[in-house]
Formats: structure tokens, sequence, C-alpha cells
């Protein structure tokens, strides 16, 4: 499940910088784009997976040296995904866009440490609970079906 959940953060990362993306010259939100409520960096702080605490290296299938785990939505609608060492030097990158829907989301990964790779697509829902950004996504964690969540704070 880490494999896929860390190329399925990425895209949710991209979907939360899509839904804080706004048109100034339009009277509304561009249909898609992430609220502004989600622009900004993200650390991933914990998990569950099927309401039991999870470790984040082992869901998101951290390299060894990683230490933590971060994401950032921009207004373009951009997201970048990184998993840095205790240093903050990033050991992983990934980038995408992030379409939103009401609560729901939709992530597209399409490079990994700056290599162009065929999209990837990870879904789920989202919600933002006294300052926490709830990421949840059915997801396969060690041969079978798990709901995920995953719980971010702004940096």
């Amino acid at each position: 499940m880490g494999t896929s959940w860390r190329v399925a953060a990425m895209p949710l990362v991209f979907a939360l910088t899509l839904a804080a993306c706004k048109d100034d010259d339009s009277v509304g939100p561009i249909e898609g784009a992430p609220p502004a409520e989600l622009v900004g960096t993200w650390s991933m702080q914990s998990v569950t997976v099927n309401g039991q605490p999870a470790s984040l290296a082992d869901v998101l299938e951290w390299d060894p040296n990683t230490a933590s785990s971060d994401f950032t939505v921009e207004t373009s609608g951009v997201y970048t995904y990184r998993e840095l060492n205790v240093q903050g030097v990033p050991t992983f990158l990934a980038a995408g866009t992030i379409t939103i829907s009401g609560n729901g989301f939709t992530i597209s990964v399409s490079s990994v440490n700056g290599t162009p790779i065929p999209a990837q697509r990870q879904s789920g829902t989202w919600e933002l609970v006294q300052g926490e950004l709830r990421l949840t996504t059915q997801e396969d964690f060690q041969g079978s079906m798990a709901t995920v969540v995953l719980v971010c704070v702004r940096k």
C-alpha cells in the first residue's frame, strides 16, 4: 500500500492545490479548483487504517532514510509531494494535478523524482476539522481493502 499511497498522496496534494485555485477575473471559483483554505504546505502527522493507528512509514512505504512528508498545493492547481530525511533533504518527490468536486478529490500524479510517468490517479474525500486536513481513501493494504485516513496540518 505504501507505493500506491505515495503515488496517491502526490495527486491528492495536487487535488487540494486545484481546490484552492481561483480565477481573479471570474465571479466564483473555477470548477474543480481547490478552495483557498487548502492552498499552502501541509505536513502529514498521522494515519489510521480501518480506524486503527498505523505508521506513516509503513502506509506510505517510505525509504528507510525518510523521516517526514509534506505536500504543497498552489493556487495554479499544481501540487508537489515530498518525503524528507531528518535534515529536511528530499528523499522522494512527486508532482501532478488535483481536482475537487464538493468534498471529493481526484489526484493525478504525472512525475516522480523529476521523471514523467504515465498518469496514476487516486480518489477520495477531504475535510478540514479544527485546522487538520483529513484525507480519506479506500486502499489495498497488506492484501485487503482498507479505509485509510491521513491527518495533515499546515506548515
